[in-house]
């Protein structure tokens, strides 16, 4: 292949700008034919360098952390004439957005309620969390991204309101709070767990006849509660397994729940 090389050497130079203009002290890396030098940019912003005929050649603006150069790099292989205008621009590396915060507290009659599945949607890609025991969920969404909320009511509830929409989040966003209700035809059994050294979420069992076995989270205050169609019965509640604590009464059975039947408590020792 004929390169057309007819010369020894060739000068390729070019000018660093920043968005004031020029910028000297720059320091510019170029390998030839895998030797690596380096040059700075003088008082106008420009460098220049001589390479032989032929080579293989790469170059390199870099500055400051914090700083990025465009293009990020010239590459020639061979060389084969004069280059003046190899120029490269400087400019701020703009960081990723930091993410915003949606905060909210999903409560009933009783309080703070945890262990509440909470969809949302941001763009349009779905995921959940779930209340703590506080009640409160946390969600992260990118700045001007559309955000919908619509956390999961369990049987015989509602939620007020059903869900909750963000338009173009601009930031963090407090105050994005759920009331859980009973249904009609149903009865809320509710009550404590204490004596525990924590206020850890633990799950408290519970079984209806001819129904399948379900929990309720306890809150901070170790409070739970759940619903089930009033005129439910033998309803057995179960309190969690605690290593190294033993609870009063080992279980509690309700023959009929005919109304809201608060004080179903245990106490461990």
């Amino acid at each position: 292949m004929n390169n057309f090389c007819d010369i020894d050497y060739f000068q390729l130079c070019g000018v660093v700008n920043g968005i004031g203009g020029p910028v000297s002290g720059i320091r510019i890396a170029y390998t030839v034919d895998g030797t690596t030098s380096t040059t700075t940019t003088d008082a106008s912003g420009a460098y220049c360098i001589r390479v032989p005929r032929c080579a293989s050649v790469e170059i390199t603006a870099n500055p400051l952390l914090g700083v990025t150069a465009t293009p990020a790099r010239y590459v020639f292989s061979p060389v084969c004439s004069d280059m003046p205008s190899l120029n490269f621009t400087l400019a701020p590396v703009v960081p990723p957005a930091t993410p915003a915060t949606i905060t909210g507290i999903i409560s009933s009659a009783l309080g703070p309620v945890a262990g509440i599945a909470v969809n949302y949607t941001v763009n349009g890609m779905t995921a959940s969390t779930v209340t703590g025991a506080n009640g409160a969920y946390t969600i992260s969404a990118p700045l001007g991204s559309d955000v919908v909320i619509t956390p999961f009511a369990p049987a015989g509830t509602t939620l007020t309101p059903p869900s909750i929409t963000i338009a173009n989040v601009t930031g963090n966003t407090m105050g994005q709070n759920f009331m859980l209700s009973v249904a009609a035809g149903f009865s809320v059994v509710s009550g404590s767990v204490s004596g525990l050294p924590d206020n850890a979420s633990r799950a408290v069992s519970y079984t209806v006849a001819g129904g399948a076995a379900a929990t309720a989270i306890t809150n901070a205050a170790g409070q739970y509660s759940f619903v089930v169609p009033t005129g439910a019965t033998n309803v057995v509640i179960t309190p969690p397994l605690v290593a190294g604590f033993t609870p009063a009464p080992a279980n509690l059975t309700l023959a009929i729940v005919a109304a809201d039947t608060p004080a179903q408590n245990f106490v461990y020792a």
